[in-house]
């Protein structure tokens, strides 16, 4: 967020005591930044210090109710502070937490309205004030005015005028306008990831809410502009969320969620050059794939042959996904290079998950060895990039899937199985196994003996 230009007078010079926030600016704190840094390593200290940001930002608006800047950082606070909760809780979190942190997104929504709301009326203001000055121009060179004093006049009021507009905030534009629309969209699809609880009538009022979005504000507002890929971008990862948990409260056929989720990103997107887009159609093949996976695991009676061609369906777009992080990986603008090769073997070990009975998928099942082989091989590459890179975060999970996959192997019937030894000279990786196999990256199989070795 652009901050207020600030004109700084002569002050006296010498000591004083310190004081509290003295500007709309001063309350403009680091908190938010730390709470984001610790996002991914500590959830619990990144929900403090996002907690922190907020008492902050609703102490400066209390002080400066009229500053923009801070009513938009506290609406992005409440997104990120909802979304670091639910984190913390992890990935056992309960129904009370997920409804909560969807309470706090829901209400984030209505921050981000009514900081739309303002932006559009200041939006118009401007234009309005615009087109009143360039008038005052035309009528000018018009009449060709060349009275002294009216000329003092006029350029006494334009100083008025430029004065006033300092004093408040930059002009808002467009990509104002759609900075806010995309934070809210992105919103949005955060609330579809918390929707599974709240069934069809939750999904009625997200996509009314998207529509009026997409099709009518939006739209107005990318005229002018250079944006509509990433604007595409975040419309595309709506609708892949919105899918997803369409299919999840049966509402949405596969074939449907399929070819809505290859429409979106094929619609006005040009993905080969675009890492994190490329990023986003992978982890939304990859939720396609959990889907699927949590679909059938409540009908244990499906024929063979449907299973058979559901694995099939699942190992193509698994295949893509891999395809699209092994594309954005080579990408000199790929960010956080170590997390998308973890990516990549995850992926590979949900392929190997295919040769499993029953219905073993026969290119899963003939790889197994190589799938394995490269889950681990990605997993360390994470790790080494992460080392080199300063995350200490991403080094340590890469490296403990890495040592993990190092003691394990294939028994005679084709099934994964975990080498004692291994993990009793590494007991800490028991906790990682157990963590992957909650990720369905491994068989919970492997877990049993683990059990029979602790008796």
């Amino acid at each position: 967020m652009t901050k207020k230009k600030q004109f700084l007078l002569n002050k006296k010079t010498g000591k004083r005591k310190p004081v509290g926030p003295e500007t709309a600016d001063d309350f403009l704190a680091d908190f938010e930044e730390a709470g984001e840094k610790w996002r991914a390593g500590d959830a619990a200290k990144s929900t403090r210090f996002f907690v922190r940001a907020i008492e902050t930002y609703d102490s400066g608006l209390q002080t400066f109710p009229s500053s923009f800047d801070l009513a938009y950082n506290n609406n992005t606070a409440q997104v990120l502070t909802s979304l670091a909760e639910a984190v913390s809780e992890g990935r056992n979190a309960s129904d009370e937490t997920r409804d909560q942190a969807l309470k706090m997104l829901r209400e984030a929504l209505e921050l981000f309205q009514r900081c739309l709301s303002v932006q559009e009326f200041q939006f118009t203001q401007a234009q309005e004030q615009a087109s009143m000055a360039q008038d005052a121009i035309n009528v000018e060179d018009a009449m060709n005015v060349e009275d002294e004093s009216t000329m003092v006049d006029i350029s006494t009021s334009d100083a008025s005028e430029e004065e006033r507009w300092a004093s408040i905030v930059e002009p808002v534009t467009k990509d104002s306008l759609l900075d806010t629309a995309v934070a809210q969209l992105e919103t949005l699809t955060s609330v579809c990831g918390l929707m599974s609880s709240q069934g069809i009538l939750g999904l009625a009022w997200i996509e009314e809410y998207a529509r009026n979005l997409l099709q009518g504000k939006m739209v107005a507002y990318l005229d002018g502009t250079n944006r509509n890929h990433e604007v595409a971008l975040a419309r595309a990862n709506f609708v892949a969320a919105y899918s997803d948990a369409s299919f999840r409260a049966g509402q949405l056929d596969l074939p449907t969620y399929e070819r809505d989720l290859t429409t979106a990103f094929n619609q006005d997107l040009h993905l080969t050059t675009d890492p994190q887009g490329l990023c986003d159609r992978a982890d939304a093949l990859i939720a396609l794939n959990a889907s699927i996976v949590a679909s059938t695991h409540y009908a244990p009676n499906i024929p063979p042959n449907e299973i058979s061609q559901i694995k099939a369906f699942r190992w193509a777009h698994l295949t893509k996904a891999l395809n699209d992080l092994a594309a954005a990986a080579k990408l000199p603008t790929a960010e956080n290079i170590p997390r998308i090769h973890m990516r990549r073997g995850d992926c590979e070990l949900l392929r190997l998950r295919l040769s499993e009975q029953p219905a073993r998928h026969a290119t899963a099942g003939a790889n197994r060895t190589t799938l394995l082989k490269n889950a681990k091989v990605h997993y360390q590459s994470a790790a080494k990039l992460a080392s080199v890179s300063a995350s200490p975060d991403e080094e340590r999970e890469a490296s403990a899937k890495a040592a993990v996959l190092g003691g394990l192997s294939f028994d005679d019937a084709h099934a994964l199985v975990a080498a004692p030894e291994h993990f009793e000279a590494n007991t800490q990786l028991v906790e990682v196994v157990e963590e992957m196999t909650e990720d369905a990256l491994l068989p919970v199989e492997i877990l049993a003996g683990f059990s029979r070795g602790r008796t």
